[in-house]
């Protein structure tokens, strides 16, 4: 049985229950009794489609010939790492299961531009000379690939996160080139769904300064923002609202986790004011609770778990432990760890691209993507991103 296969076989049970509730009365309801309102079923979804490149050596840089170095080095990378080509692995492995709304991390978009030495009080700095031009622009390359494999898909909620446009010098990857980096998260609604529902109420937040990563790029401090958004989402007359994040990854402390518990934090504070259910999708970079054991012997990064335990403390569960009890931390359930090079075997090791869900829901079945050998490129062989995705197939429960 494929993926395919097992994904919706789990879910055909339901399918009668949600049909009764789908036309308003249920048997044996009296006339004038309180009329349920209907369930809705919906597939969901998380992926996070690396950036190309890891841009931490960037921040090492001493001076200005170390900093051309690192820079091309990274660049480099995002050319290497192909994403046209991982693209159309993840608009195969997207459009083979459908899902209704799909959050994604790391969109990135590249551009060039040319740059000069310009004189400066500081002295000689880098600077661009000329317009920027987009040469990998994540986003539209992933749409145009989804309307490649006959399943379109539309942007309904854009997050602009970290962008190297907010430093006060060009970055050269080159004598005569510089590079510009802009990290995106997106929610995305299929197409075709856009019949039979609306999406309303679209907002983007990024996470306050004081929430957020500072790093040092010759002398200049640099913060590196994230942020979420939120789109409200109707169909047969009930709302839920799906939020999309991206946690910080790094910080200071043993579990670089400092960060990441504030912007949990601050997320959750956000959560409380929605009049809708809430469906919450991101890369996290904080490892389940219940997981915090389950290897032997334990594992310290295993203890990494502020920020989902934030997320339950808000009333949410996960999706997977719910659909999965007997082996809710096993490697079927990994979506992060894969090494950056996306060519060697399968790295992952643990849990962080999580979809939870508040208590008006169920959850009827989860599933990872992106983690067979199957679903490596052709012709390089890229693992299709550094990440697995996590989908999940959801019930907003009837009610009378």
């Amino acid at each position: 049985m494929n993926r395919t296969q097992r994904w919706r076989v789990a879910v055909g049970g339901v399918s009668a229950a949600v049909l009764v509730a789908g036309f308003g009365v249920a048997p044996g309801v009296a006339n004038g009794a309180p009329r349920p309102v209907s369930a809705v079923t919906m597939d969901v979804g998380i992926y996070n489609v690396y950036l190309g490149a890891d841009l931490n050596p960037l921040f090492g840089a001493s001076s200005l010939p170390d900093l051309i170095s690192r820079a091309s080095a990274i660049y480099a990378e995002v050319e290497r790492t192909d994403f046209p080509q991982r693209a159309e692995a993840i608009a195969e492995l997207v459009a083979d299961d459908a899902p209704v709304v799909l959050g994604l991390n790391e969109v990135a978009l590249w551009e060039t531009a040319p740059w000069a030495l310009v004189q400066t009080p500081s002295g000689p700095l880098p600077v661009a000379t000329g317009p920027y031009t987009p040469t990998f622009d994540f986003e539209q390359i992933l749409l145009d690939a989804l309307a490649a494999e006959g399943e379109p898909y539309t942007v309904v909620a854009t997050n602009s996160n970290f962008t190297s446009a907010t430093i006060p010098i060009a970055i050269p990857i080159s004598p005569t080139l510089a590079a510009r980096f802009t990290d995106h998260d997106l929610i995305l609604v299929r197409d075709d769904a856009l019949k039979h529902l609306t999406v309303s109420n679209a907002r983007s937040f990024n996470y306050t300064d004081e929430s957020s990563f500072s790093v040092n790029l010759l002398g200049l401090d640099v913060l590196v923002k994230r942020g979420w958004s939120t789109v409200d989402i109707t169909q047969r007359g009930r709302t839920f609202r799906f939020v999309n994040t991206h946690f910080e990854a790094f910080g200071t402390t043993p579990l670089q986790d400092e960060w990441r518990n504030l912007q949990a934090a601050e997320l959750v504070a956000d959560l409380e004011t929605s009049p809708h259910p809430l469906v919450v999708v991101g890369d996290i970079n904080a490892r389940p609770t219940l997981c915090q054991d389950f290897r032997q012997p334990p594992q310290f990064r295993d203890q990494n778990v502020v920020a989902y335990g934030l997320l339950e403390d808000a009333g949410l569960q996960e999706v997977w432990p719910l659909v999965y009890e007997r082996d809710p931390c096993g490697p079927a359930s990994w979506t992060s760890g894969q090494d950056d090079s996306l060519l060697a075997p399968s790295t992952l090791d643990h849990r962080i691209d999580v979809v939870f869900i508040s208590e008006e829901f169920s959850a009827l079945q989860a599933e990872t993507i992106g983690e067979e050998p199957d679903d490596r490129t052709d012709p390089d062989g890229f693992w299709p991103s550094d990440h697995a995705g996590s989908l999940a197939k959801i019930r907003l429960d009837a009610r009378t």
